[in-house]
């Protein structure tokens, strides 16, 4: 048999710090295979560093081929993006590369696919990947619930998150990734020794998850970094996980056969989230200022004034209702409903007291899943009064012209589709962090120049805005105002640049 290749993926793990922990000795399995073998850096484009890497890495194919650029579909005539359970790629035209050869392959629990048809070997899908974006399921279908009903479930499945100023409960939240690395350690160990594998893969998602809460922890380029003590929170808690995850993988290589090629990577990495709050936020509040002026869903502070201090402890217990609880409001009622009462049980509140004036306010929060974690949602009814608007994102920002003829109520003529486009970019250009003075654009990208151009090649978006590495928590526009200071989101972000 030729040698079998069994393939580790740390999912979002930094090529930064596993170099850094390698050469200073703190994971020694890792240091060893790269003394053993090769080492190298992997790059990929600046754009869709979160949604497209995995789809990528499974089909050989960039977003322009595949036509997949992540989690959300967008209506024009409704002026609604949604975002769906089953959310990866569908893999019809261009499919998994292990199910193509019919290579005999063992694939446990990665993320962002789907249950592969024609599969020669085995597969198990959602049993605890972070953001699987497809429904628990296996190859042959009874396996995934003979592998729980052995080694019980991933204690972290689709709950593998924490907030980062919620440092009293950051042990219970380790404990739950860590028992999902010695459980996934146990299955992998098992499943490797069912059959003489060509190839046996799998990916541990607790990098990914750990990596968006706690970064600042481990690195020195986020300005939570330098409050960690008034924080309360826990040093060094990345090494601590990637630490666990390299024992892990010393264990699943130790029942390896001897001839084994092993390779172990990242498809991207973390790094200071610069992207988080200038697009969950600041992008669509300046548009709608823009828009509406003085009319902003956020407080605005004057510019001549200092802005306030970092937010260190927000009052709920996360950052969506956080931000709901922050969002301005007419009635002072139910700005004072938003600060005692739960954040689940807001709407009915609402509803029971018959105050909202409009369509219930918190509906969003059930009428659009996932996409409430995303404040750009509270903008959706004015869209079609706007020239253009932000879409949800979970990366860079992403920009839509209501265009006449395309749009349900497109208002701007095809004819000034390229004019708008540079308005919207001299607009940014402007925009500054309120904490260094400065610039927070670094370019936009135009996705189309004919805005009919809908080939499938192609995102919904017209443009594309990428941020300066720098993350902040306040922006300025000599136009538009100041928004923030608002609660950091996840204080790790994603850059498409890893290793292997």
């Amino acid at each position: 048999m030729a040698n079998p290749l069994i393939a580790i993926g740390l999912d979002a793990a930094d090529f930064r710090l596993i170099e850094k922990w390698m050469d200073g000795g703190q994971l020694p399995v890792l240091r060893a295979l790269r003394e053993r073998g090769v080492y190298g850096r992997l790059k990929g484009p600046e754009t869709f560093s979160a949604e497209a890497p995995w789809t990528t890495f499974f089909t050989g194919s960039f977003p322009e081929k595949t036509g997949f650029y992540g989690t959300f579909s967008y209506d024009p005539a409704a002026y609604r993006v949604t975002e769906g359970k089953v959310a990866s790629y569908n893999y019809e035209e261009h499919r998994s590369f292990f199910a193509l050869n019919g290579k005999k392959v063992a694939v446990f629990d990665v993320p962002q696919t789907r249950l592969a048809d024609g599969l020669n070997g085995i597969q198990v899908m959602a049993w605890g990947a972070h953001a699987p974006h497809s429904p628990p399921g296996s190859i042959p279908q009874g396996l995934l619930k003979e592998i729980e009903e052995k080694y019980g479930k991933h204690p972290g499945y689709l709950s593998d998150h924490n907030d980062w100023w919620r440092s009293g409960d950051y042990e219970a939240y380790k404990k739950k990734l860590f028992t999902g690395i010695e459980r996934r350690t146990n299955i992998c160990r098992d499943l490797l020794k069912r059959e003489p594998w060509d190839l046996f893969l799998t990916v541990f998602g607790e990098t990914h998850s750990l990596g968006h809460d706690y970064y600042f922890t481990s690195s020195s380029d986020h300005p939570l970094s330098k409050l960690r003590d008034k924080i309360g929170a826990p040093e060094d808690s990345v090494l601590a996980i990637y630490r666990k995850v390299d024992e892990a993988i010393g264990k699943i290589l130790s029942d390896a056969p001897e001839n084994a090629r092993v390779v172990v990577f990242s498809l991207h990495g973390m790094r200071a989230n610069q992207n988080d709050l200038p697009t969950l936020v600041f992008l669509p509040e300046l548009i709608h200022r823009k828009h509406f002026p003085g009319k902003g869903l956020f407080r605005n502070t004057p510019l001549s004034s200092k802005p306030g201090p970092i937010i260190l402890k927000p009052v709920k217990r996360s950052w969506i209702a956080e931000m709901w609880r922050l969002k301005r409001e007419i009635n002072p009622l139910r700005s004072l409903l938003k600060v005692i009462i739960p954040f689940k049980y807001l709407e009915k509140a609402d509803i029971a007291l018959n105050i909202s004036g409009e369509k219930t306010f918190f509906a969003p929060i059930h009428a659009y899943g996932y996409t409430a974690a995303h404040p750009s949602i509270w903008y959706m009814r004015y869209w079609p009064k706007m020239r253009y608007y932000a879409f949800p994102s979970y990366c860079e920002g992403r920009i839509r012209l209501n265009v006449k003829g395309r749009e349900g109520s497109g208002v701007v003529e095809p004819k000034d589709f390229e004019k708008v486009c540079a308005e919207v970019e001299t607009f940014l250009q402007q925009l500054r962090s309120g904490r260094t003075g400065k610039p927070m654009l670094k370019k936009v990208v135009r996705v189309r120049k004919d805005p009919f151009d809908l080939r499938k090649g192609l995102p919904d978006e017209d443009l594309l805005v990428l941020w300066e590495p720098e993350a902040t928590d306040v922006v300025e526009h000599p136009e538009a105002g100041r928004v923030g200071p608002v609660p950091y989101a996840r204080p790790g972000g994603h850059i498409w640049l890893g290793f292997f």
